[in-house]
């Protein structure tokens, strides 16, 4: 088959950062024999730069090519340029599908969340073209939840056009995906039809058995700048975007005036990395460190150097499933989590460390004395080491083409 996918996110091979999960589905697509085309945007949003100045085709193999489509930059996640991005990004989008492509067999979209998906979306209703959802995240909510509670009801009323066109999305497609529990259960709830669909929760996940053998690879550069390990040390760690998605000052609160035994180091870049910055050094903390952005060959090893990973969000995150838990499990450490959901129940099943209350720095220091405390942290490790096993890309990938192959079946009784 001929299959099309559009997402204007996400990192393209040769960008230093994790397989997105549209070049993942591609690669498993074309595996399976079949023709596929990925358009997504020039401009990065995880790097917030423009990859090309004009619309570009990228050929990564004889079945698979990524059609970067020219777009707007921006420099903020919550602003106007990011709506203008989306805008052009669909215009483009769909003259470039008009003009100069056939229509395909079946077409996944994941779009944008301020047209959710409509550009794609009437493209296949016009061709009778069958489409699959890919829900990565639940829009227009996160909108609304970003907002102070007193206006909420305001935001939501005036989401109500992109409420309307989400439920039409949902009544006319031919399969649903996602990649999280919560991200299937409630689509199910607003569309019937999605349940009479193949429907399946993809997790993100990693390639597990790699990730473990990056963690032997020593990095000396890590060694020199996070110095020796002694017996009893407990090493945090949190790697990610320092936004404010995130529960930054709750995490930075509770090592205040932690003894040195207990260190925390911090990776990744952001908004909020002058204000980390200047906490460590106007508190003089020595238990902090603060390592900038590094490469994601180096995380594995830094990860193997440490006992406790922080997948610490904001009380207004609407992330189910984080892909730091998926880090953290493969390499075995114990889990100090904020989310609610999905990411909370596997904590508190599979006994893989603590959730704590989002923004409650009493909630978040209970939990630091029980891991200080704890004569446990070696059984939650490997527990945590076990559950990762459970997320590793293959199996992902094994219920994906199980799922195709239901949409390929439902494909002949219908054409």
């Amino acid at each position: 088959m001929k299959v099309y996918l559009s997402n204007p996110y996400g990192t393209i091979p040769g960008e230093d950062w994790r397989e997105y999960r549209f070049f993942l589905l591609a690669k498993a697509l074309a595996s399976n024999g079949h023709e596929v085309v990925w358009f997504t945007s020039t401009f990065s949003h995880h790097f917030k730069k423009q990859r090309y100045n004009k619309s570009k085709i990228i050929f990564i193999s004889n079945n698979i090519k990524i059609h970067l489509i020219k777009s707007r930059p921006y420099n903020k996640n919550f602003s106007f340029g990011r709506i203008l991005r989306d805008f052009t990004y669909g215009f483009n989008l769909m003259k470039i599908l008009i003009n100069e492509y056939p229509a395909p067999d079946l077409f996944f979209v994941g779009d944008f969340p301020v047209l959710f998906y409509y550009p794609s979306y009437w493209y296949c209703r016009k061709n009778r073209i069958p489409y699959i959802v890919d829900q990565m995240d639940l829009w227009p909510e996160l909108i609304v939840n970003s907002f102070s509670v007193k206006i909420r009801p305001i935001i939501e009323k005036s989401c109500y056009p992109i409420y309307k066109i989400r439920k039409k999305v949902f009544d006319h497609c031919f399969g649903f995906i996602s990649l999280a529990k919560k991200y299937l259960d409630i689509p199910k709830s607003i569309s019937r039809n999605i349940i009479e669909r193949p429907n399946a929760v993809i997790y993100n996940g990693i390639d597990v058995d790699e990730f473990r053998l990056q963690m032997s690879v020593v990095d000396t550069d890590i060694d020199i700048k996070l110095g020796n390990k002694s017996v009893g040390d407990i090493w945090f760690i949190f790697a990610g975007t320092l936004g404010p998605s995130y529960d930054i000052k709750t995490m930075l609160n509770g090592f205040l005036n932690l003894n040195d035994k207990c260190k925390l180091i911090i990776v990744g870049d952001g908004s909020e990395r002058t204000y980390v910055e200047n906490f460590i050094k106007d508190n003089g903390l020595i238990n902090i460190n603060y390592l900038g952005k590094i490469s994601k060959n180096s995380l594995p090893y830094l990860y193997s150097k440490c006992d406790i990973g922080l997948n610490t969000y904001g009380v207004y995150s609407n992330v189910e499933m984080s892909d730091k838990f998926y880090d953290y499990t493969a390499a075995g450490l114990v889990v100090l989590n904020s989310l609610q959901g999905e990411v909370m129940d596997f904590v508190e099943k599979f006994g893989v460390g603590y959730n704590y209350q989002a923004s409650n720095l009493h909630s978040f220091n209970d939990k630091l004395q029980l891991i200080i405390n704890s004569d446990n942290l070696k059984v939650m490790k490997e527990k945590s080491f076990e559950l990762g096993s459970s997320f590793d890309q293959k199996k992902q990938i094994d219920k994906f083409l199980q799922f195709m192959d239901l949409v390929e079946r439902s494909l002949l009784l219908k054409y």
